[in-house]
């Protein structure tokens, strides 16, 4: 006993709550064994209280003097790398080809890998771009096997389709989205029909096959730089020779008024519901459009940090105030206020927004609001 009673009058002020509660207990349950135990648990106790101490002071010191932008110390709090944020984390991107996550649609496997041909109905052939043209002309190719188009507006019908077709000049496989019908006319006043239409939207430019002509009971002449279009006693030119060696023609869609329909509900729809994606629009059984949305781009938008290397807060109020001005604002205030000005104490971070007619009052009321944080600096 006298052991225990040696140890705890050894021990320094921390451990002052634990030496009560000891001597509190019945001299039955006491003993050196439980004492020891006791003080080792506070010993632990401690050790833990002042590293977190530790850890709080330095936090604080580095917020009100420093600000480190050094990119090496920022770690990402979902894949606990170095480098980057978790906004830019590549374990949170969904790739807009395959839909799953981890990558980009840049670096997506699935775009390099070989899909089957396109295959038709009558017999399964791969159809080769010989050359690129404008993406608005329809371009004569004696070497496709079908028609193709890239233009999903053009289309009177349109279903469903899938597979690839080969493009010589990028040396790569192009998507099948769809197959349809394409009405239009020539300016030469010649209406034209063109079905069992490829629609791949990748395609640059559009194409009417030579041979998918000939399948239709036509015969294609070409004579004189133009590609004559011939069938009993009818015949009629399609397009002429340009000056890059393509036949290019000027067919002339008509616009489908149910697409543009369709195209008006599906961004009334996207707008409605707070400017969700395609595959959202899709869960619900509602039209989706491939346009693109301003202000989708813009919301997505983010802005490159402003400054570089360590920059020092004040360590007083009133040194440094930041200020920003918003206006002109359309509506104007029951007052006639169309400006907002801003005031940011860069010490304590206090903030004052005011309400001004004119621009030019912005530093007066500047000077008035520094003034009125003066006096009550001093006041305190």
């Amino acid at each position: 006993m006298d052991i225990i009673v040696y140890i705890l009058m050894s021990l320094p002020p921390e451990y002052d709550s634990t030496k009560s509660a000891i001597e509190n207990q019945s001299s039955e349950h006491v003993s050196l064994q439980f004492v020891v135990s006791r003080l080792l648990d506070a010993e632990a106790l401690l050790k833990d209280w002042r590293v977190s101490e530790t850890k709080a002071s330095s936090s604080e010191l580095s917020n009100d003097i420093t600000f480190s932008t050094n990119q090496r110390t920022v770690v990402c709090f979902k894949c606990n790398k170095k480098g980057h944020i978790a906004r830019f984390c590549d374990k949170t991107v969904v790739c807009h080809y395959c839909g799953k996550l981890g990558h980009k649609k840049r670096n997506c496997g699935n775009l390099t890998r070989k899909k089957p041909p396109f295959k038709e109905e009558e017999a399964a052939a791969v159809s080769f771009v010989v050359g690129e043209g404008e993406v608005k002309k329809f371009i004569v190719d004696s070497g496709a096997t079908s028609h193709m188009c890239s233009q999903r507006e053009w289309f009177e019908e349109l279903k469903p389709s899938s597979g690839t077709v080969s493009c010589a000049a990028k040396s790569s496989l192009l998507e099948v989205a769809g197959i349809g019908v394409i009405c239009g006319r020539l300016k030469n006043g010649q209406e034209i029909v063109l079905t069992n239409l490829l629609f791949i939207p990748e395609l640059n430019g559009n194409l009417i096959s030579v041979k998918q002509i000939q399948k239709a009971g036509y015969s294609v002449l070409f004579k004189d730089n133009k590609a004559i279009v011939k069938r009993k006693n009818k015949a009629f030119v399609l397009c002429e020779l340009n000056s890059k060696g393509q036949y290019v023609s000027d067919f002339i869609p008509t616009v489908s008024n149910t697409f543009v329909a369709e195209t008006e509900e599906a961004e009334l729809w996207h707008r409605r519901l707070g400017h969700s994606g395609n595959h959202a629009l899709r869960k619900l059984g509602l039209p989706t459009s491939d346009s693109f949305c301003e202000n989708c781009i813009l919301a997505k938008q983010s802005a490159e940090p402003i400054g570089k290397g360590n920059r020092r807060r004040e360590n007083a109020p009133m040194r440094m105030i930041h200020s920003d001005l918003c206006g002109p604002v359309e509506s104007s205030t029951l007052s006639g206020e169309r400006y907002v000005p801003t005031f940011v104490d860069d010490y304590s971070r206090f903030c004052e927004v005011r309400l001004i007619k004119k621009k030019r009052y912005c530093c007066r009321i500047q000077e008035i609001s520094k003034n009125k944080r003066y006096c009550q600096k001093n006041s305190m």
